[in-house]
């Protein structure tokens, strides 16, 4: 954008905006071309490299249908959910519900996965999320009764040691908020209403987990926790079932 006129005028002054334009599609690996011709005019053909129209993404196969996830959502997504793992060890230290914040941490895919996919955040993952706190609470707290006389020793807190004998009721009222979040969370993203008799399935499993845990039993603690993969492999089941269905 060099001139030796004394005076800038409209002509120079577009010069220096095109050779700045020139000099910075020419930094991210594009071309300008310019063709000339007397008395007709000026043709500019403005070729860019094929990378810039690339976007990085995270290929996420279900059900046989691929999603591509932009990496710069799962790279805040990712930012956010390591701060909460951080934390939540401290979390034993500071609260009696650290299962609580556990929770926030594990379930925060819901959140993730639907803002990647839809591109927004509407009430339906929120409500899911929700579930999947609730849900936390419920087996995670079976799990902490595994270690409570050993956290008695350390000073390390838990709902565990907080519920006590109230544990098994404290257990019907985070199960009954998991189903009931679950459901709302389906209707409200459009599934068919058999969505909910097919929640019948993981809430009966839920009301075993409550009857046959034995909250002084370490081993039978830990069996009814790792039952919980039957629980979510029914909530899943649910799910793809409702969305198989056509809503009228």
């Amino acid at each position: 954008g060099i001139t030796t006129r004394k005076d800038v005028g409209r002509l120079s002054g577009r010069g220096v905006g095109m050779d700045v334009v020139k000099t910075n599609i020419a930094r991210l690996g594009g071309v300008v071309d310019v063709q000339s011709e007397q008395g007709i005019g000026t043709k500019f053909t403005i070729t860019m490299p094929i990378t810039l129209a690339i976007i990085g993404a995270l290929l996420v196969d279900v059900a046989g249908a691929v999603y591509a996830v932009p990496l710069s959502s799962v790279q805040e997504a990712v930012s956010l959910s390591l701060a909460l793992v951080a934390a939540y060890p401290f979390m034993k230290r500071v609260t009696w519900w650290p299962q609580a914040f556990l929770g926030l941490t594990f379930n925060w895919g819901a959140l993730v996965g639907y803002s990647a996919l839809a591109g927004k955040l509407t009430l339906a993952p929120a409500l899911l999320y929700a579930a999947g706190v609730a849900w936390t609470l419920g087996y995670d707290t079976i799990y902490a009764h595994q270690d409570k006389e050993d956290d008695a020793l350390i000073g390390v807190k838990s709902s565990a040691r907080a519920l006590g004998a109230n544990t098994i009721g404290a257990l019907k009222i985070f199960y009954a908020i998991t189903i009931a979040l679950a459901a709302a969370a389906g209707l409200e993203g459009g599934l068919h209403g058999a969505y909910v008799v097919f929640l019948a399935a993981p809430a009966a499993h839920f009301v075993w987990q409550i009857r046959n845990v034995n909250i002084d039993e370490p081993a039978n603690c830990l069996s009814v926790f790792k039952s919980n993969r039957e629980a979510g492999l029914l909530i899943l089941a649910a799910l793809l079932l409702a969305a198989m269905i056509p809503r009228a």
